[in-house]
This record gives C-alpha cells, sequence and structure tokens, in this order.
C-alpha cells in the first residue's frame, strides 16, 4: 500500500463516524417521514420538527450530499433509496435497525474503556 492510499484509508476510517451520526440523526428527526408527508424547504421542515433552522438546514444539506435527500430548488424530497428503506412504512424497511445503532452509537464512544475493562460496549 502506497503512503497516499494509506493516509486517504485513515483518513476515510477517522471521518466514517460522521456519515453514521448524519443518517442516525435524520432517522431519529423524522427527516424523512417529514419529507414525504409533502415536499418542504428545510426552514418549513424545522418549523414543523420546532428545530433550529440553521441545524436542520445543515442537516438537511448533510443528507443531500449523502444521496439521501434530493433539493429541487428550496424543497426537499426523498431519494428512492429513503423512501424504499427510512420511512415508517417502507417497503424494506431499515429504520427500526437504524434507530437500534443509534442506541449502540454512543456506547462505541467508550470503547477504549471496554477493551481496558474486558467487556462489550453493548
Amino acid at each position: 500500500m502506497s503512503a497516499d492510499s494509506a493516509v486517504q484509508l485513515i483518513d476515510k476510517l477517522a471521518h466514517a463516524y460522521r456519515e453514521s451520526a448524519i443518517l442516525m440523526a435524520a432517522v431519529q428527526l423524522d427527516l424523512f417521514d417529514r419529507v414525504a408527508e409533502k415536499p418542504r424547504a428545510a426552514a418549513e421542515l424545522a418549523a414543523v420538527m420546532h428545530g433550529d433552522p440553521r441545524g436542520v438546514r445543515i442537516l438537511c444539506e448533510a443528507c443531500v450530499t449523502l444521496g439521501l435527500l434530493e433539493k429541487r430548488g428550496e424543497l426537499l424530497y426523498n431519494t428512492a433509496a429513503s423512501e424504499a428503506h427510512l420511512l415508517r412504512h417502507s417497503p424494506q424497511p431499515w429504520r427500526d435497525m437504524l434507530l437500534h445503532h443509534a442506541r449502540l452509537y454512543a456506547k462505541w464512544g467508550y470503547l477504549q474503556e471496554a477493551v481496558m475493562q474486558g467487556r462489550g460496549v453493548g
């Protein structure tokens, strides 16, 4: 493995948690279900969710970047993947599994302690 490839691998692994956190936050906040109700702008979603407009906008933009939402003008739409897997009533639901992962996610932040104490993280 070249030095550049090794650095790219390490960088990818070091930042992978961000994508997981974005996905899990969006699922926990029912973002995809709210977009499925009707296409909305991020500001309208923030109002419906009783969330901070800037925070909701950043989360929506991150979901667009990850291919979980599409943006047409100011309106947000679910992608085919989100429709198929991330809604409460998706035909092939992953939502419940992701909610389970979200509960475990915080525990993985203590992996070093679990290793040193010889216990599991879950």
